[in-house]
């Protein structure tokens, strides 16, 4: 089973508090811990161990307390507050348990780029979004970069991955989803005049293919966003997904 050392408070707070993956070892500079605990002041770092204190005492979990030297060389010199954690895979659920109950769903096609990806996942989990659908690829292997970009939204966020497009495809219309694609074509339409049915399924695709053919052909809504000035080129992924993320849910509720 792969390993993954994540930094900084929120991201292992993220993972502990959703029980999202495995949590192997906390990993604390013992320096800054014993400079920040004794001073009268730094109450928010303050509480931040006394967090981790609870969490330890609570479940006996592994903790290594290193000089501040070691701490930066297991981080590639990297701070994160003096806190980091050696985490296991991001666990996944079934796209049944995904859509059960759910209203708005996200799906993301193509999304290379890990900073990207993270701040998408952040943007979703704070509009409301209830699930999110992913080719099956590890999209974790920076989970570092991923949990820190969505400030732990990506732990949050009941994920699934799929293999097949068009069977997915047909899970989401055998529960009633309606499709909603993101294109700029001449049958799509404008983000501010689109009608939305409940449930859905928002679909972004990356910004060098798009959305793939398969889920496209089977849109019932495609969207674009409409330039207010003569502009040609796109937006970045995260941009243009955090429009249409809180386009589609301020329309929704």
């Amino acid at each position: 089973m792969a390993e993954y050392l994540i930094g900084g408070f929120i991201s292992v707070s993220a993972v502990i508090e959703n029980e999202s993956r495995e949590l192997y070892k906390l990993i604390i500079d013992k320096e800054r811990q014993s400079r920040i605990s004794s001073a009268s002041y730094h109450y928010p770092e303050k509480a931040q161990y006394e967090y981790l204190n609870k969490y330890l005492k609570r479940t006996g979990a592994n903790a290594e307390l290193l000089s501040a030297a070691e701490f930066a060389s297991l981080t590639g010199g990297e701070a994160y507050g003096g806190i980091a954690a050696i985490v296991g895979d991001r666990k996944y659920v079934s796209i049944e348990n995904a859509l059960k109950n759910a209203k708005f769903a996200l799906m993301l096609d193509g999304i290379e780029d890990p900073f990207n990806f993270g701040y998408i996942l952040r943007t979703a989990y704070a509009c409301g979004c209830d699930c999110v659908l992913l080719p099956e690829r590890n999209y974790f292997t920076t989970s570092s970069i991923v949990i820190r970009s969505s400030a732990g939204a990506s732990e949050m966020l009941p994920i699934a991955l799929f293999k097949n497009p068009s069977e997915t495809v047909g899970s989401l219309k055998k529960n009633g989803f309606s499709m909603v694609c993101t294109a700029k074509t001449t049958d799509s339409v404008s983000l501010e005049n689109a009608k939305f049915n409940l449930p859905l399924c928002l679909v972004i695709g990356g910004e060098k293919r798009g959305v793939n053919k398969s889920i496209m052909s089977c849109a019932d809504v495609t969207v674009s966003i409409d330039y207010k000035n003569n502009y040609r080129m796109s937006l970045s992924a995260s941009s243009a997904a955090s429009i249409l993320i809180y386009g589609v849910s301020s329309r929704i509720k």
